[in-house]
């Protein structure tokens, strides 16, 4: 069964060639033109929408193909969002995360005054070395000289290293209703999959 978070499922699987990825960033812009005066525009997301593409799924046996069956049939082509973290260092821990404290420590990027008010950027995943996954929603962030300290809807059990992958999670939708899935060996397939963030529809 799929993780799910905040009501949608979130796509685990570590893309195969993260080096080839493309990150696309657009405004959803409405043009206010009444023929006179000046052009105005107004954008309607209040955020940059992140179009994750080259997401490299490579599939080596019948059960991992069957999960990638699964997941598309799950989505009903580009209508049913899910979660998929950028797997970037979005934010970069400056301490340790330990146990059962909320308040997470990163360099400082400008987060608290850029990011935070737009509610898509609330939601991280920390993505361990080991496979683990955990997924927060940011509900405070305050900035000091140095760092900003980002406040956890809840706490880890468990001590997150500095060293962690930190990552934004994007809620997106399939670009393409039937993305193509290439077979190698009856045994073997590869699909690329595009997506589209949908900053709008992201739980508040």
């Amino acid at each position: 069964m799929p993780t799910t978070y905040q009501g949608f499922d979130v796509l685990e699987i570590e893309p195969s060639a993260v080096s080839s990825r493309e990150f696309t960033h657009r405004r959803s812009l409405a043009r206010l033109d009444s023929r006179t005066g000046k052009l105005r525009a107004r954008d309607r997301s209040g955020v940059a929408v992140v179009s994750p593409g080259g997401f490299v799924w490579l599939m080596e046996g019948r059960a991992e193909i069957q999960a990638y069956r699964d997941f598309i049939v799950a989505r009903r082509g580009a209508l049913v969002p899910v979660w998929v973290p950028t797997w970037n260092r979005d934010l970069e821990m400056d301490a340790d995360l330990s146990a059962g404290n909320v308040n997470l420590s990163i360099s400082k990027i400008g987060y608290t005054k850029f990011m935070f008010p737009t509610v898509a950027r609330r939601h991280i995943a920390f993505l361990l070395a080991d496979g683990t996954r955990y997924y927060r929603k940011i509900i405070g962030s305050s900035e000091a000289s140095s760092n900003e300290v980002l406040t956890l809807d809840s706490s880890i059990s468990a001590l997150v290293p500095k060293v962690t992958i930190v990552s934004f999670l994007t809620l997106c939708r399939l670009a393409a209703d039937d993305p193509e899935l290439a077979w190698h060996n009856r045994d073997v397939a590869e699909a690329v999959l595009d997506f589209v963030e949908l900053p709008k529809e992201v739980p508040a």
